[in-house]
């Protein structure tokens, strides 16, 4: 019981305890997702390819923006750029936009009362990892092999990342229980996500917005993700470190109160569901 309670108060040690649970779960929706595919598992790596190729035709040739303040810029490297910062916007889309139905999709879990209905959130959340992961392999590959650029700070990358997926589990578990209750909550959600993505520097660079409204940047949780993967990505600039470490602070404790409000709500799902 001790144990149990300890798990309740630490979602982190809930995933450790259901470690297999996960895997067989994450692994069914991956499977699931190419089931009939000729490519199967080939298809994240195919897309992310040509979304590389479409977004270097369109941003380099079609609508080139500079980018200032960081030297000369070349076609690619504004495609690799622009890239990077998609690769964490549709992670945190992919895992926000299915936060809502989750439990909902899955009313047969919510009658089972030895089910850790909190695990339900990191299905989605690997499924869009495995994909971010094979794309920013390739945008590794592209800056080895055709720009030779590979720096020691991409190895800061797992640590710079850190902050962004704790912010995303804690968004995703208050989505996931207040989704129970708001039937309407996923379309507020789609409609802010569209929002969310055309005011991030994604297809821009932060020093591009207005000074009067660069503070809508600020706020802007994507933001600093995305600058400081930039950074240590492609420029080799190291992040700064204490800003690193309150972050890190800062989006533990939002996955905590997530995880807080979906352990209060979890008792009224099978209420509704």
């Amino acid at each position: 019981n001790s144990r149990k309670s300890l798990a309740e108060r630490l979602p982190f040690l809930t995933f450790w305890h259901n470690r297999s649970l996960i895997y067989r779960l994450a692994s069914r929706e991956i499977n699931t997702q190419y089931l009939g595919s000729y490519l199967g598992l080939f298809w994240p790596l195919l897309s992310s390819g040509i979304m590389l190729v479409i977004y270097t035709f369109f941003f380099g040739v079609i609508f080139p923006t500079r980018w200032q303040g960081e030297g000369q810029i070349d076609t690619l490297q504004f495609a690799i750029l622009i890239f990077l910062g998609l690769i964490l916007f549709n992670f945190f889309s992919a895992c926000v936009l299915r936060a809502p139905s989750l439990v909902l999709e899955n009313p047969s879990y919510v009658k089972k009362v030895v089910f850790p209905l909190e695990i339900l959130v990191t299905i989605p959340m690997l499924g869009a990892g495995l994909n971010a992961a094979i794309s920013f392999g390739i945008v590794f590959g592209v800056l080895f092999l055709y720009l030779g650029k590979f720096s020691a700070t991409m190895l800061a990358l797992p640590l710079v990342l850190t902050p962004f997926i704790l912010l995303t589990l804690g968004v995703s578990w208050g989505l996931a229980a207040l989704g129970v209750f708001f039937r309407d909550l996923r379309q507020i959600v789609s409609l802010a996500n569209t929002g969310l993505m055309f005011l991030s520097p994604i297809f821009y660079p932060a020093t591009a917005v207005p000074v009067a409204y660069r503070w809508v940047i600020e706020i802007n949780p994507l933001a600093q993700a995305i600058g400081d993967v930039r950074a240590v990505v492609f420029f080799g600039q190291w992040p700064d470190w204490t800003n690193i470490a309150l972050e890190t602070i800062v989006t533990y404790l939002i996955a905590q109160f997530g995880y807080y409000v979906f352990e209060r709500a979890k008792g009224g799902f099978a209420d509704v569901v």
